[in-house]
Parts: C-alpha cells; sequence; structure tokens
C-alpha cells in the first residue's frame, strides 16, 4: 500500500487531470466523469487508511 504522502501527490495529479478535462471537454464528458470517479476511489482509498491509523493509534492508548 502507498504512504499518504505518495497518496496524496496521486490525488493532486488526478484533480488537476480532472479539472483539464473538464475545461477541455465539458464537466459531462465521459473523460471527465471518469477522472471524477478516479479520484473518487483515490479519495475513498486515502480515507480508509487515514480511518484505519487512526483506529491504531485510539486502540493502543
Amino acid at each position: 500500500m502507498e504512504s499518504k504522502q505518495t497518496m496524496k501527490i496521486f490525488i493532486e495529479r488526478k484533480r488537476k487531470t480532472m479539472v483539464q478535462a473538464a475545461k477541455n471537454h465539458g464537466m459531462s464528458a465521459e473523460i471527465t466523469l471518469k477522472h471524477s470517479q478516479e479520484l473518487d476511489e483515490l479519495l475513498n482509498q486515502y480515507a480508509l487508511v487515514s480511518q484505519t491509523k487512526n483506529k491504531k493509534i485510539c486502540c493502543c492508548t
């Protein structure tokens, strides 16, 4: 699994790609929606990793 910092970099790159696709093709274009879904997936993975790490910290105290 990727580190949180690496995941943040991937998230930011995907966000920029999605924004550029929206500018070039429109908000409802298939390519923009594809990037949006991929960004959602990355954000969900990041949230899961963050939540899991927080639970480990809470359980050990």
